[in-house]
C-alpha cells in the first residue's frame, strides 16, 4: 500500500507547488485579488499574456519570451496536441483527464522508479497526501479545475518573462515528451536487464 502511495509523491509535490505559486500571485503580486472562482489573468497587457492569448492567440506578436526560432519549431505539436484535445468534443475534460492527472502520474510512477522520493519516511508520504488532497479539494470546490491549471500557466508566464505559448510548450511540449522517452528507455532496460518481470521473481 506505501508502494502505490509513493508513486503519486512527485505529481502531488507538482500539484501543492501550483497551489502555491497560484495563490502567492493572486494574494502578493496582483494589485487586486480576484475572488477565487474568477480568472487572475483576464487581460493581455503589454507586461504579460492573460486568457486572451489563451483563447485569441496572439503570444508570439504581442509578447517576448523564447527564440522565434523554438516557438517556429514546437508550434505545429503544440497546435496537434490542441485538435487531438479538441478531437475528443470535451476539451477542457480531456485536458484535466490526460495534461493534469494520467500523463504526470506515469510521469510521477516514472521518478519514482528511478529513486525520487523514497528516502521519504511514512509519516512525510502521508502528509503529502492529506496536502495535495485539501489542496485539490479546496480548488475543486472555490474554482474551476480548468481555469486554475491555466492561471498556472500565465502565472509562470508572468514568473518568467515569456509568453503563455511558451510555458505552455517548453511544458508540454519539450519536458514532459522528453522526460516519457527517457523513462521509457529506463523501463525497456531493466525489463530487458531482467530487473523487471525476471523469471526469478
Amino acid at each position: 500500500m506505501m508502494r502505490l502511495a509513493r508513486l503519486f509523491l512527485p505529481l502531488f509535490w507538482a500539484w501543492l507547488a501550483l497551489v502555491a505559486a497560484n495563490e502567492i500571485e493572486r494574494h502578493f503580486v496582483l494589485e487586486k485579488a480576484p475572488p477565487a472562482k474568477e480568472r487572475m489573468h483576464p487581460y493581455r497587457s503589454a507586461e504579460g499574456c492573460g486568457w486572451v492569448c489563451h483563447e485569441e492567440g496572439g503570444c508570439l506578436q504581442n509578447h517576448p519570451g523564447l527564440p522565434m526560432a523554438f516557438r517556429r519549431v514546437v508550434q505545429p505539436a503544440h497546435d496537434g496536441v490542441i485538435a487531438a484535445l479538441q478531437a475528443t468534443g470535451a476539451y477542457q475534460l480531456a485536458n484535466l483527464v490526460f495534461i493534469a492527472f494520467l500523463w504526470p502520474l506515469a510521469l510521477s510512477a516514472a521518478l519514482v522508479g528511478m529513486g525520487v522520493g523514497r528516502g521519504v519516511p511514512w509519516w512525510g508520504v502521508a502528509a503529502t497526501w492529506v496536502a495535495a488532497g485539501a489542496a485539490v479539494a479546496g480548488v475543486v470546490k472555490w474554482a474551476d479545475p480548468y481555469t486554475y491549471l491555466t492561471d498556472g500557466v500565465l502565472t509562470l508566464a508572468h514568473w518568467t518573462g515569456w509568453s503563455y505559448f511558451d510555458v505552455n510548450a517548453l511544458i508540454f511540449i519539450v519536458i514532459w515528451p522528453a522526460f516519457s522517452v527517457v523513462a521509457a528507455v529506463w523501463a525497456a532496460w531493466k525489463v530487458f536487464s531482467g530487473q523487471i518481470f525476471s523469471r526469478k521473481s
